[in-house]
């Protein structure tokens, strides 16, 4: 997508994901030795919208994940971006727990100016998603690399007004999730009748 195409409203910026974080790595290429107890070890089939699901992951022993998080070390409100498998999958660490990454999960730290969250609805539109997407397909294999991950384009507001954007986001689709628990739970009446 060019700059053109990218519409930046009046007092926004357009700048890249590169210019609003202060970290953007990626998780451990090589695969570890697992243990059955430890430090979970997270890949990209864990990142969920609600967040990281702790469920079925992996474990490193301590002295493994010490090294691990020394370059990519996961913390609450980072972004997490599914890069290979779970293209595009986005996950806003939503936990104090230390967990590792896999290399198939891109770690954001954004900038004390960068509210995580509006950054986590940025890269779930079909705009962002549309962009990595077309990033994605640059190679034989389809993957998501760093250099394409830095280089993508956002319009970004004032902090005040990104969180009043994430107040808004959340409200309309915690209404959202309510309507469709209501319409569930309706079905499943009507089935039982």
């Amino acid at each position: 997508m060019s700059q053109e195409e990218i519409v930046v409203p009046k007092g926004w910026e357009l700048k890249t994901i590169e210019e609003i974080c202060n970290k953007i790595t990626d998780g451990e290429h090589l695969k570890p030795k697992t243990v059955s107890e430890g430090v979970p070890f997270v890949s990209a089939k864990d990142l969920k919208d609600e967040g990281v699901d702790f469920n079925h992951v992996l474990y490193v022993d301590k002295t493994d994940a010490e090294i691990f998080r020394k370059k990519c070390n996961p913390e609450k409100n980072d972004i997490l971006i599914g890069s290979r498998g779970s293209i595009g999958k986005i996950c806003l660490v939503n936990t104090e727990q230390i967990f590792c990454l896999l290399g198939s999960v891109i770690l954001l730290k954004p900038l004390l100016t960068i509210e995580s969250k509006f950054i986590t609805y940025f890269f779930k539109s079909g705009q962002a998603q549309n962009q990595l997407l077309n990033a994605s397909g640059h190679s034989v294999v389809k993957a998501l690399y760093l250099r394409d991950i830095k280089k993508l384009k956002i319009s970004v507001p004032e902090k005040q007004i990104q969180k009043q954007i994430v107040a808004k986001l959340d409200h309309i689709l915690g209404e959202l999730d309510t309507k469709k628990k209501e319409i569930i739970s309706l079905i499943e009446q009507n089935k039982q009748r």
